[in-house]
């Protein structure tokens, strides 16, 4: 049941999550951003050193779970406004420094994380986007309000058969 949100974050269950190594709390944009981009390195240095057996690694999918705070947009309506040439926003920006290396090469992919990490280095105050586990949660509906239960305070009163005589 954890898998997605461990993916998010991989620290989720110490006890006290891992600061950067600046000292920088761990819940501020900037310190929140070295943090993401500590652990991705981390995972990629253990998909390099553990070579996965399947033909496509899932490394870059799983990255894609680490990154969605950073890089959580869409990558088609990316790459359709990078050919519209239509400006782009930091996480489109960082999806395709993600996107443009390829499954299996690990450099192109440390090389994805240095840009996403100079993009965001240059940004005043970075802001983040929402969590990879919650990520279609806006598109829930509105849950009605609960009506009260019949009988009880608040609620309406039962309705009782009516005995006619006839």
């Amino acid at each position: 049941m954890s898998a997605e949100a461990l993916l998010e974050d991989p620290d989720l269950f110490l006890e006290e999550p891992l600061e950067p190594h600046d000292g920088t709390p761990v819940g501020e944009g900037r310190a929140q951003v070295r943090r993401i981009l500590r652990l991705c390195r981390e995972f990629v240095d253990l998909a390099e050193e553990h070579p996965s057996t399947l033909e496509y690694t899932p490394t870059k999918p799983h990255l894609a779970k680490m990154l969605h705070r950073l890089a959580g947009e869409d990558q088609y309506i990316c790459r359709k406004l990078e050919e519209q040439g239509t400006p782009l926003n930091i996480q489109q920006e960082c999806k395709l420094f993600l996107m443009r290396s390829k499954f299996d090469d690990f450099a192109a992919i440390r090389g994805a994380l240095d840009q996403i990490e100079d993009r965001y280095a240059a940004e005043a105050l970075p802001v983040l986007g929402g969590p990879w586990y919650r990520r279609w949660r806006h598109l829930a509906p509105k849950a009605a309000p609960k009506k009260a239960a019949r009988g009880r305070p608040g609620g309406p009163a039962p309705q009782r058969a009516r005995a006619t005589a006839e």
